[in-house]
């Protein structure tokens, strides 16, 4: 009897023990993550490195003004547990369909967050004359404001996978300490240097001006999704010639065809400017080599070729 009880008891133990593990490991899966853009997702990645991976709702190519949403993004949206976004201002093609999740996952809304120091649109001139009150949806290019994201991040994680809540928290400090030394860089990079005048194509990166403390002396267009007309391409031309601007920055997502006939008979180069990380493998790095990218360009095109 013993003989034939002690197996079935064993394969019982087994049976139960399977069963607990089994539970642990589901329990201790991360969240279903979602962040709209590279360089948000990849601030999330580095908070959830080693124990899981966001989705990334947009692809490098795609810009946020003109995405139409499709169902595979849909259904990635329906299934997350926490989303984040910029905010209506320019992924708006997801505000209904975020409206409709509502209670349904965390959704963080990173231009409501009372502590990102944002700052207002411009408009048409850098000055901001339109007294336009939206809020600049950039704030990514802030680095203190890509900090506020990674605590966020790590908060908004820790909170629904309590098990994981250290690992968030540590990495959440390594990236901070990343972001410390980018934020030395960037305070250092023009401290006493002549800087030349530029143009960009649009007005996304007021952040990072503020942050170097430059300021675009104009852009190419007022709006991303509209074609520049005559009148302003002309006005453009003029302040490029009077300004003597060093460079006009183009941006990946945008098709530049306009600018080299703007550039003519003036002394400014065409270089780059990437506010996304179009051209980046999306992921953890991402968020430091774009800023980086940046930096260099700017110093590359602007020091020492007039200005100060």
């Amino acid at each position: 009897m013993w003989r034939k009880t002690l197996p079935r008891l064993a394969a019982q133990a087994l049976l139960v023990t399977a069963l607990s593990l089994s539970g642990t490991n589901a329990q201790s899966d991360p969240p279903l993550v979602v962040a709209t853009i590279p360089p948000v997702h990849s601030l999330v990645a580095e908070v959830m490195k080693g124990i899981g991976v966001p989705t990334l709702l947009l692809n490098g190519a795609a810009s946020p003004h003109t995405y139409a949403l499709r169902p595979s993004d849909a259904r990635r949206l329906h299934s997350a547990r926490i989303i984040f976004w910029i905010g209506p201002s320019l992924e708006g093609f997801l505000t209904r369909s975020l409206a409709a999740l509502s209670g349904k996952a965390r959704v963080v809304t990173l231009t409501k967050v009372s502590t990102m120091n944002l700052m207002a649109t411009r408009g048409r001139h850098p000055d901001g004359r339109t007294g336009n009150p939206t809020p600049d949806p950039h704030l990514w290019l802030d680095p203190g404001n890509a900090q506020q994201i990674v605590a966020l991040a790590a908060d908004a994680l820790a909170s629904e996978d309590p098990q994981n809540a250290d690992g968030y928290r540590r990495n959440a400090t390594r990236a901070a300490a990343r972001l410390d030394t980018l934020t030395q860089r960037i305070k250092s990079q023009f401290t006493g240097k002549p800087v030349a005048p530029f143009i960009l194509f649009h007005d996304s990166f007021q952040y990072l001006e503020r942050a170097l403390g430059l300021s675009a002396a104009g852009f190419v267009t007022v709006d991303p999704d509209r074609p520049p007309g005559a009148r302003h391409l002309s006005d453009i031309h003029a302040v490029i010639s009077d300004a003597e601007a060093a460079c006009v920055f183009t941006e990946p997502q945008f098709e530049p065809r306009l600018i080299p006939t703007l550039v003519k008979g003036t002394r400014a180069q065409i270089a780059v400017l990437d506010a996304l990380g179009s051209s980046l493998q999306a992921g953890p790095g991402l968020y430091f080599e774009m800023m980086e990218n940046n930096l260099d360009a700017l110093a590359g095109c602007l020091i020492g070729r007039g200005g100060g």
